[in-house]
């Protein structure tokens, strides 16, 4: 894990991305890309951020997460909220398939297709080691980041905001 660290007043008290501005997210992207280790040889982090800022029209940002391009690779950063919702989906769907594949086994089953059944719970339990290659599909990694941010005048205080998610898309 790592902390991004924000030096910002413009985000409002609300969770996410409210507020921020394209510096705030190309600040973030940046610490992110940082943190994952994908910066590419040669580059400092000034190099990171002028890379991102030249793309910035590029960057679909909503109070939830964000995409952005870095060096011909593509990311999404996501909340808390956002990436719970996505791992949900994806176990939702392993479930359905699994579903769907028993079903298609019992067809051509005897007498013991009645009693062939899955355990959901336990099939969803097993599933959730492997729930980030499914919410990541790329790579498979899910890189957790806290949010930082300092809130006092003089910079002394620093809170934790929240939890975001980085995936790479492509």
């Amino acid at each position: 894990m790592s902390d991004i660290t924000l030096n910002t007043k413009r985000f409002t008290s609300a969770s996410g991305f409210a507020g921020a501005s394209i510096n705030d997210l190309v600040r973030i992207a940046a610490q992110a890309i940082d943190y994952a280790g994908e910066i590419s040889e040669g580059h400092e982090m000034a190099n990171v951020i002028n890379a991102i800022r030249e793309d910035a029209d590029c960057i679909d940002a909503n109070d939830y997460g964000f995409s952005f391009e870095y060096d011909g690779m593509t990311f999404r950063i996501v909340t808390e909220d956002v990436m719970d919702s996505m791992k949900q989906d994806a176990l939702d769907n392993m479930i359905y398939e699994a579903q769907y594949e028993l079903e298609q086994m019992k067809k051509n089953a005897c007498y013991l297709a009645n009693y062939i059944t899955i355990d959901e719970d336990m099939f969803r339990r097993d599933m959730e080691m492997d729930v980030d290659s499914w919410v990541s599909p790329y790579d498979g990694e899910v890189h957790e980041m806290y949010v930082n941010e300092y809130d006092s005048g003089d910079g002394s205080i620093v809170t934790r905001r929240e939890t975001l998610y980085m995936i790479r898309e492509d």
